[in-house]
């Protein structure tokens, strides 16, 4: 594991290495928002990563780094073998025997991407590449990079991994969706509940200030779709709309300190909780 100096950006750190080096991320935040016996439990029990979200993690990779991506990719083949009662499965031991050698011959640093993968990839990044906005947004700055600062007001070990900062310091965050429409996308970057992604860029925000890179007072989401016609919208971020994000951030990171100093880790409160009945429905006739 290799050693990081707090309040520098580190570049071209693997996904793998930042994962493995302790400190609080906005994930972890987002699990504490539950209770913070949900995100022990989680940390302990080491889930692996969704399909969707190893599909993110490629194509930041794509966005980030090109050429380190053109030269280190691999397909995987479609692996199939004979089940007990002789018929053909991706799912049978024989299959899984060699996806298992497949995977122990690639050479160290190769990105692997399934086949099914590339049309969608390659149709995004096209997107991108066609958007003025994304383009001007990206130019210059830093990419591929990671941070570790320590809390001023708590002490603890924060770090972030941002997509890109700007040449001013300015926080750009890409975001992978289904659909990137306000009405839609709002939920996602505003809501409490699922990504909440104005928590993730306040997270963001306070790691650059604290470590002197940025006021960390404004971020930009660039929200882009996984499906033809790969639809963009950018979305700037200012004071205002991180407040929330930011006042939760803070007190998350409080309830962590206090978790590990006292190492108690509560789950829900142990009371009764009092449901606000909706409004009236009026249903048709």
């Amino acid at each position: 594991m290799p050693t990081v100096e707090n309040g520098k950006l580190h570049r071209g750190l693997s996904y793998e290495d930042y994962d493995a080096i302790p400190g609080l991320r906005s994930s972890d935040l987002k699990l504490l928002k539950r209770s913070p016996l949900h995100w022990k439990t989680a940390r302990e029990k080491k889930q692996e990563p969704s399909e969707a979200q190893e599909f993110g993690k490629i194509f930041h990779s794509m966005i980030e780094n090109g050429e380190d991506f053109l030269q280190n990719y691999k397909i995987e083949p479609v692996f199939i073998g004979k089940t007990k009662d002789g018929k053909e499965s991706t799912r049978s031991a024989a299959a899984k025997e060699a996806r298992d050698r497949w995977y122990a011959d690639l050479r160290p640093g190769a990105i692997v991407v399934k086949e099914a993968w590339i049309e969608t990839l390659l149709g995004m990044m096209a997107a991108v590449k066609k958007h003025r906005l994304v383009g001007n947004l990206l130019k210059n700055g830093v990419r591929e990079t990671s941070l570790w600062v320590e809390d001023p007001e708590t002490g603890v070990v924060l770090k972030c991994r941002p997509d890109f900062i700007s040449e001013q310091g300015f926080l750009v965050d890409i975001k992978t969706t289904r659909n990137a429409h306000q009405d839609e996308f709002f939920w996602d970057i505003f809501g409490t509940r699922g990504y909440f992604y104005s928590l993730q860029a306040a997270h963001y925000n306070h790691c650059l200030r604290v470590a002197g890179i940025s006021p960390g007072e404004s971020a930009t989401i660039v929200a882009i779709e996984k499906e033809p016609p790969y639809g963009i919208m950018v979305y700037p971020l200012d004071v205002s709309n991180l407040g929330p994000g930011e006042q939760w951030r803070a007190h998350l990171t409080k309830i962590y300190a206090q978790c590990l100093e006292t190492n108690t880790w509560p789950c829900y409160p142990e009371k009764a909780h009092e449901l606000i009945t909706p409004e009236r429905i009026e249903l048709p006739e």
